[in-house]
């Protein structure tokens, strides 16, 4: 029997790609483009194939997500400059990995960490020992947190 387990793909914009976006923005195009995106699968334990390329399976994923949600509605809207610099970048099809790697870089994580659950294994004393000065959030939080295992724990803070 194979397990699942849940895989993190960080996929970030390269400097190539920040500076042709700053070179000619498009502010309600380029966040797409630009922002860094956690992507989440699954994948399991009796999948033999290298990680890498499981990766380059992400990075096509990514690349057809933008073609779909950005130029495939191109004969339904206007065309803008964005969209034929994005044809550009991503260059005659069939869309390659090396098409995202120029442009994208990403990282996997098959280890990852819920802040809750974080939150519950660290001690108090460790907790007692963070602060962040002049951050509202934090201070709320923390004590929140530092409540939340005194009453847990029966104890008072």
């Amino acid at each position: 029997m194979s397990l699942g387990f849940e895989v993190c793909y960080l996929i970030r914009p390269k400097e190539s790609l920040l500076r042709l976006t700053a070179e000619n923005p498009a502010p309600d195009a380029d966040w797409e483009l630009t922002t860094p995106q956690v992507w989440t699968r699954v994948e399991t334990t009796h999948d033999d194939s290298q990680t890498e390329h499981r990766a380059a399976y992400v990075k096509l994923l990514f690349l057809a997500w933008l073609h779909h949600s950005i130029l495939a509605s191109l004969c339904e809207r206007p065309r803008e400059d964005s969209d034929s610099r994005l044809e550009k970048m991503l260059g005659p099809e069939p869309y390659t990995p090396a098409v995202f790697d120029r442009w994208w870089s990403i990282e996997r994580f098959d280890d990852n960490s819920a802040v809750e659950n974080v939150e519950r294994l660290i001690g108090v004393g460790s907790l007692k020992k963070i602060a962040a000065p002049n951050v509202d959030y934090v201070a709320r939080h923390l004590h929140f947190v530092l409540q939340k295992k005194a009453r847990e724990s029966g104890t008072s803070q």
